[in-house]
């Protein structure tokens, strides 16, 4: 089964990234997830999990906006 691993940073690092994955629920919905551990990418039927999912900072986070795109946010810290 494939998995994204929760990533370790060195020494000295302090940005920490985390997976991003997105998927559409039985009613059409957007359906978001964010984490910063590990997650499975693949079922038990090797089968994807996520429509598309990316890795990179834990700072932003994807939203649909009032115009209905999806956009995404920079938290205050980063």
């Amino acid at each position: 089964m494939a998995k994204i691993r929760k990533f370790s940073v060195g020494q000295g690092i302090s940005s920490v990234v985390a997976f991003h994955g997105f998927d559409v629920d039985a009613e059409g919905n957007l359906v978001y997830t964010k984490s910063t551990d590990s997650v499975d990418i693949e079922n038990g039927d090797q089968q994807e999990v996520y429509k598309m999912y990316e890795v990179s900072t834990s700072g932003v986070e994807w939203k649909i906006n009032d115009d209905g795109e999806l956009v995404f946010e920079y938290d205050n810290n980063e």
